[in-house]
């Protein structure tokens, strides 16, 4: 092909044809650039199939981490709504008994107390997408702000519920219950087994355990701090319940937000295959 645009070059400046010379220097010139911008346009499709295609990639992948975060919201709502069911079953057995009496019948309902639940976070995609700055290759700037506002937001609900964990149930109501009743002579409920199995608390059959207790348990004193810390800690699983709850809400909002981006995105790469 060059050999002949040569040699039809050649021939008209042989020939004294200028103008005409002129004329397909022109054309040739034009036929390049034509070229250059057809390869050019074909290298940045060729880019933009492969940017779609690793962005269709990474939602999907941030589909399946919010998907496995409202699994992991559910359970902790399970748990939080035990705790807040225990704590109104024990409150009306002390009412209904004068007091901390007969307590063979919620010692496990007074254990559930001692468990408190972690609210893990499933970012692995959204921690890969800014630690290697690659979450401006999710183009849909209101996605993008949706999923970054989640991340944030349960985070920050995470660190709070971290604290109250550590600081009020662990470091403050465990103690108590632990120096004020017969926790080892009961497991925990069945309801909450049934969520955490690996529990495993095997009863420790003692009457001296259960007589010490109730001894300790006739002093108002004691009895006024137990009932305190009992109903504090349905507050805490309440607060956190609500928390949970607001941020499931946004996991299956932003669930629904991924799932029509996906969509769109695949109807795109599909015309352009088409095209």
């Amino acid at each position: 092909m060059i050999k002949l645009f040569r040699n039809i070059r050649k021939n008209l400046i042989t020939e004294g044809k200028t103008s005409n010379y002129l004329k397909y220097a022109i054309g040739e010139i034009i036929l390049v650039v034509i070229g250059i911008l057809i390869a050019l346009s074909i290298n940045n499709w060729n880019d933009q199939r492969k940017q779609n295609t690793k962005e269709i990639a990474y939602l999907k992948n941030l589909r399946e981490d919010v998907a496995s975060q409202i699994i992991t919201f559910n359970l902790n709502l399970k748990i939080e709504s035990i705790i807040i069911r225990d704590v109104d079953d024990i409150l009306q057995h002390i009412k209904s008994n004068g007091g901390f009496k007969n307590l063979d019948s919620i010692n496990s309902k007074i254990n559930d107390l001692t468990i408190r639940y972690t609210l893990r976070i499933n970012n692995t995609t959204f921690q890969e997408l800014n630690n290697t700055g690659q979450i401006n290759i999710i183009r849909n700037p209101n996605l993008k702000k949706e999923i970054v506002g989640f991340y944030q937001t349960t985070e920050r609900a995470s660190d709070n519920i971290q604290n109250n964990n550590t600081n009020l149930i662990d470091n403050l109501m465990i103690p108590d219950i632990m120096d004020l009743t017969a926790f080892s002579s009961a497991t925990y409920s069945d309801e909450l087994l049934i969520l955490v199995s690996e529990l495993g608390l095997q009863p420790f059959e003692n009457d001296m355990v259960k007589t010490t207790a109730e001894n300790l348990l006739a002093n108002p004193e004691n009895q006024l701090k137990l009932i305190n810390r009992i109903k504090y800690r349905s507050i805490l699983a309440n607060y956190s319940k609500k928390r949970v709850a607001l941020l499931k809400e946004m996991a299956t909002q932003l669930l629904y937000s991924l799932d029509a981006e996906l969509e769109k995105s695949s109807k795109t790469i599909n015309h352009n295959q088409i095209t």
